[in-house]
């Protein structure tokens, strides 16, 4: 988008909000100056903003820079809500293969309840108290797993692991 309007393709960028320009203020600050300075526009839609008239680029800059620091300031909660979901033993992401994600309340996509899990742990002779969130071995999925790492182990090709898990 931007090395269209550098290249003279086109005079002006739309975006809907100015916080989705860039990633750090100092890029979005070196690119409002470049395309200022080229008599090029920068058009926030949502906030119904461009650089094309007096004070508007400063405007700009000044968004930029809280749209920045609201960035930083989301980066930082998520890491302490990950922290403390991972502290009370949690699986964020998705769940890998050979294992089922322990809910509360079951959403009836392969997760399990904490009482179905207690009881997968037992089974497998563990003591450790499922948490929602967290996960166990799918009793059908692990093993299958477990035996294409063990192929893999022996030097089996991925063809013949595929083949083995269709």
């Amino acid at each position: 988008m931007l090395r269209r309007v550098h290249d003279g393709d086109a005079d002006f960028v739309v975006v809907w909000r100015i916080s989705r320009f860039s990633r750090s203020w100092s890029h979005a600050a070196r690119e409002i100056t470049a395309l200022t300075d080229a008599g090029k526009n920068l058009i926030a839609a949502d906030e119904n903003l461009s650089t094309d008239g007096k004070g508007a680029g400063l405007l700009m800059q000044l968004l930029v820079s809280f749209a920045d620091w609201e960035r930083e300031v989301l980066a930082e909660q998520f890491e302490h809500i990950k922290d403390r979901v991972i502290e009370r033993g949690a699986h964020l992401g998705r769940v890998p293969v050979g294992y089922i994600k322990v809910r509360d309340k079951p959403q009836g996509n392969g997760d399990v309840s904490l009482s179905e899990a207690r009881t997968i742990l037992r089974a497998l002779g563990s003591e450790r108290e499922p948490v929602h969130g967290s996960l166990v071995p799918d009793p059908r999925g692990a093993p299958v797993v477990r035996r294409a790492y063990e192929m893999r182990l022996d030097g089996a090709s991925i063809s013949a692991i595929r083949a083995m898990m269709d």
